[in-house]
């Protein structure tokens, strides 16, 4: 299961849902390591917009093994000007 973790592309209510669940302010985020509850947040997040059945508690069975997050870092010339 890859994740990409977009800021822009994200709503505002799953910014909020995400700070909700990992307690972390978004806008702290750089491009580092991710704690557990930041993951669990945005595997719920990512595979809610697909399926709005999926739920936090499907997010927490996901193995580490199975998981790739994709952080786009925002100050790189790639993202910078996107």
């Amino acid at each position: 299961m890859k994740i990409t973790f977009d800021v822009e592309s994200m709503s505002l209510g799953e910014v909020e849902q995400f700070e909700e669940i990992s307690g972390v302010d978004i806008t702290h985020l750089d491009g580092g390591a991710l704690s557990v509850k930041a993951m669990i947040a945005l595997v719920y997040i990512s595979e809610h917009r697909q399926n709005p059945e999926y739920t936090i508690d499907d997010a927490r069975r996901v193995k580490i093994m199975d998981l790739q997050v994709d952080t786009p870092d925002p100050t790189s010339p790639e993202t910078a000007d996107s």
